[in-house]
Formats: C-alpha cells, structure tokens, sequence
C-alpha cells in the first residue's frame, strides 16, 4: 500500500448522499467499484468469525463512495444505531483512496491529521513554558549572544559531577 499524500479526499457530507438499497429499485454497479468497496473493507474490518462483536460486522458499518476520474474513494465507518444504539468513538471509520485498477493510494482513519508529515510542528499544540526553547531554535543559531540556551525556570540546572 502506498500513502500518497497528494490525494485529498472529498467531503463526503457536503451533500446528501443517495441511499442505495431501497426495496423494488434497480442499481447498477461497476466491478471496479464493486472491488474498490471489497478492498477497503476486507482492509478495515477484521476477518469475520461468529465471534465477530457487533461493531466489526459489514452489516454495521455504513458504506459512501464517490469516484474522480480513475480513483475510487471509499469511507466507511460504524452505523451508530446498528448495534443497540449507545455510543460510536469518534474515529471508528476510515477513508481509502482506491485506484480503478485495485490499489491502496492512500488510507486515513478518522481522528489522523489529514496534512503531509512534513508539514507537522511536533508540538501538539500545546504553547511552550516561559524560558523553554523549541527544538528548531536549540538546534540553530543560539537564541542569545554569550551562544548559551537558557533553561527552563523549573528545572534545574545539571548536578557536577565529582572526581572529573
């Protein structure tokens, strides 16, 4: 499987998405999408025994597809009311970019940051304590001119060692 970061995936609830499976109609599907469902799902869910709990089964999950060109995007994630109701975790589904001739481009669970690596601070969003210097600015030119990197008030400084 590649992860290719180039694909950006659609908004899946921009718009309604038409209901598939309604008694007496008729639809049509193609094989390549058809396989682009069967691929995601054999990858997310879990091999299906009859001790498959509840939320792992594909009868519980709700299936959207929508395809640009040659890929084939597929999200798939769990059915709140499929299981007794109660409560869904908030990233119990996941996104595939399927292309038409069968491969993984790119997989993306709910809750994954949808943005290249690359583009990543490492902070997670907490703001730094006073006197702490992030580790892009230790690693470069020293933030003060006497080229030492103050420490943090609440640490203290290194103990000397004896007998060196």
């Amino acid at each position: 499987m590649e992860d290719d970061k180039t694909i950006a995936f659609p908004a899946f609830h921009e718009r309604p998405a038409i209901p598939v499976g309604a008694p007496g109609e008729h639809y049509a599907w193609g094989g390549e999408l058809l396989r682009a469902v069967l691929i995601a799902t054999h990858d997310f869910l879990p091999r299906r025994t009859q001790d498959t709990p509840c939320a792992s089964r594909l009868e519980t999950q709700r299936y959207h597809v929508i395809r640009q060109g040659d890929v084939i995007f597929v999200y798939i994630y769990e059915d709140e009311a499929s299981c007794g109701g109660g409560y869904v975790s908030l990233d119990s589904g996941v996104r595939y970019a399927i292309s038409a001739d069968g491969r993984i481009l790119r997989r993306l669970f709910d809750g994954q940051p949808d943005g290249a690596l690359d583009a990543w601070d490492g902070d997670g969003g907490v703001p730094a304590k006073p006197g702490v210097v992030p580790v892009d600015e230790a690693v470069g030119p020293p933030p003060s001119p006497s080229g030492s990197i103050e420490l943090p008030q609440d640490v203290p400084p290194p103990a000397e060692t004896q007998g060196q």
